[in-house]
Parts: C-alpha cells; sequence; structure tokens
C-alpha cells in the first residue's frame, strides 16, 4: 500500500509574480508514479509550472492568484493510490516602488519648513527616513507624523541638505526609493 504523502515547499509565501517556488512530494518513494493537482484538476501545461523528471518536484515560476494552489500530490502504484492533503500558497502583494514628493526642494537657509512624503500612501507597510545613507535619528527638529510617512524639516539649514531616502517595508521585505536632496542657497 501506497503511504499518505505529503507536499513540502520551499516557501509558502511568496511574492506575488516575483518569487519562484519548489514543491516537493514526500516520501521519495520507488516504483511509484506521482501526480499533481491543483484545485482538484490535473495540472494544465503551462511556463509557469514545471515538474523534475519522476514528477515528483513541482517548480512554480513568478507564483500569481492562478498558480497558489490549492496543491495535492498523489504516489500511486499498480494496486494503491493515496493523496496528499491540499497545500496553499499565501501569495504576500508586490512592495509599491517608493518615492518622494516635497512641498519644497528649494528651501531658503532659517525660512522654510520643508515637509517630504514618502508615497504612495498605502496600507499595512512601515516607513523608514534615511538621511546621508543613516537611518534617521529622533530630532525635535524632525517631526514624523502619521507612520513616519510624512518628515517635516523645521528652520532648515546647509547641513539638511541630504540626500534623503525613504523605504518601504513589510515582514518579509522592503524597497527603497531613490534619493533627494534639498537645495539650500
Amino acid at each position: 500500500e501506497t503511504p499518505k504523502p505529503s507536499i513540502n515547499s520551499s516557501n509558502l509565501n511568496p511574492r506575488e509574480g516575483t518569487e519562484t517556488v519548489i514543491l516537493s512530494c514526500d516520501p521519495d518513494t520507488q516504483d511509484v508514479s506521482y501526480l499533481w493537482w491543483i484545485n482538484g484538476q490535473s495540472l494544465p501545461i503551462s511556463r509557469k509550472l514545471q515538474l523534475s523528471e519522476n514528477n515528483r518536484t513541482l517548480i512554480l515560476s513568478g507564483v500569481t492568484k492562478d498558480t497558489a494552489g490549492p496543491y495535492e500530490c498523489e504516489m500511486k502504484n499498480p494496486v494503491s493510490s493515496s493523496r496528499s492533503d491540499p497545500v496553499t500558497l499565501n501569495l504576500l502583494s508586490e512592495l509599491p516602488e517608493p518615492y518622494i514628493t516635497s512641498n519644497n526642494f528649494n528651501p531658503m537657509e532659517n525660512k522654510n519648513v520643508v515637509a517630504l512624503t514618502c508615497e504612495p500612501k498605502t496600507q499595512g507597510y512601515t516607513y523608514v527616513w534615511r538621511v546621508n545613507g543613516q537611518s534617521l535619528l529622533v530630532s525635535p527638529r524632525l517631526k514624523q507624523p502619521g507612520k513616519n510617512r510624512i518628515l517635516i524639516l523645521t528652520s532648515v539649514t546647509r547641513n539638511d541638505t541630504g540626500p534623503y531616502e525613504c523605504e518601504i517595508r513589510d515582514r518579509v521585505g522592503s524597497i527603497c526609493s531613490d534619493p533627494v536632496t534639498l537645495h539650500v542657497p
């Protein structure tokens, strides 16, 4: 009798559209054939789904909602067959590309207040600011209302030109904006 197989995944939480996931049907057993199912159907022919020679391993390229599962694998010999419990991948949405906007990129020294905003405004992300490549330290001159998305510089001096970068983070990754520099005459 064939043992009940289980699916092992290289990554149960892939970034949507960008990450490759490898599923394997365990245990590795002689004299059985391996079959895969997605949504209860046999696998479609697709460039995004590749099987190993013995069909025990399934490689998913750039996982999307259509290829997130649920997956089941089946082990079959001439006498019996058994199927795994289903496994569905939890897709993480792609991080948006951040960019910085400002009310004034050319402030007058000691006269102007500058607000730098990290765009786009998104839910579920953390915003982090960097100045001259260093994470921003707390300072009375720097105010960061609203989850750090906006950075307020009061009475700008020539030492405040930057460059400034903002980073958007989620629990598994981050992406950084292009740097911007203030021109303080």
